[in-house]
C-alpha cells in the first residue's frame, strides 16, 4: 500500500463498492468471506463455483426455430400475412404464393444475417475473454475471469487491468471504477 492510500471504505469495514453508483447497497461477499493473505484454497474456490455459477453473462440467444418463428410475429409481417389470406379469399392464387414467397425469403435473410451476427459475437467474446491474476492456495495464478468467485484476492498492476466481475477493493492507489451497465454506459 503506497502511503497516500489506505483501504477503501475505511476500518474494518469496506463498504458497498457499487453504493456509491446505484445510491443502494448491492449484493456482495462480506469481508470476512474474503480469502486472506494465502487467497481462497482450490476446494473453497471450486465450492463457491458451484453455489454461485460462473463469473459471466447468461447465454440470451434463443433457439432457432423460436427466431424463425419470430421474423413471422412482427407488425409487417402479419400485413404480408393479411395480404396473402385477402389474395386467396378472392382467388388470386398466384399473386398469394408470390408475396408468401417474398415473406419466407425475407425471414430467411433475416436468420441468416442474424446467425452471422450472433457468430461475430461468439468470435469477439472468445478473443476478448478476460484473465485475472488470483491468489489461490497461497500463490498467484493467472485464470480466466469467468472462475473467479466471491471472496478471491485479485491483483491488479498498473496498465489499465481489467475485472470482470463486481470486485471489493480492500487496498488501492491511484485506483479508477470503469462500470459500464449491461445496457450501455451510463455516462453517454
Amino acid at each position: 500500500m503506497c502511503s497516500q492510500c489506505a483501504p477503501t471504505g475505511g476500518g474494518d469495514d469496506y463498504g458497498d463498492p457499487l453504493s456509491s453508483v446505484t445510491g443502494s447497497p448491492a449484493k456482495s461477499t462480506s469481508v470476512t468471506d474474503v480469502g486472506g493473505q494465502t487467497g481462497l484454497t482450490s476446494d473453497e474456490a471450486r465450492g463457491r463455483l458451484e453455489k454461485f455459477g460462473p463469473n459471466a453473462m447468461p447465454d440470451t440467444s434463443a433457439h432457432p426455430l423460436r427466431m424463425a418463428f419470430e421474423k413471422f410475429w412482427a407488425p409487417v409481417p402479419w400485413m404480408l400475412e393479411a395480404a396473402i389470406a385477402l389474395e386467396l379469399v378472392l382467388g388470386k392464387h398466384v399473386e398469394a404464393a408470390i408475396i408468401a414467397a417474398l415473406l419466407v425469403f425475407n425471414a430467411a435473410l433475416g436468420l441468416f444475417q442474424e446467425s452471422r451476427a450472433q457468430a461475430t459475437l461468439a468470435a469477439l467474446r472468445s478473443r476478448l475473454a478476460l484473465n485475472a491474476s488470483v491468489r489461490r492456495d497461497g500463490a498467484w495464478k493467472i485464470m480466466p475471469a469467468v472462475e473467479l468467485v466471491p471472496g478471491d484476492v485479485v491483483k491488479l498492476s498498473l496498465g489499465g487491468d481489467r475485472v470482470g466481475f463486481r470486485s471489493l477493493a480492500r487496498e488501492s492507489c491511484a485506483l479508477t471504477r470503469d462500470e459500464p451497465s449491461a445496457k450501455g454506459d451510463p455516462r453517454q
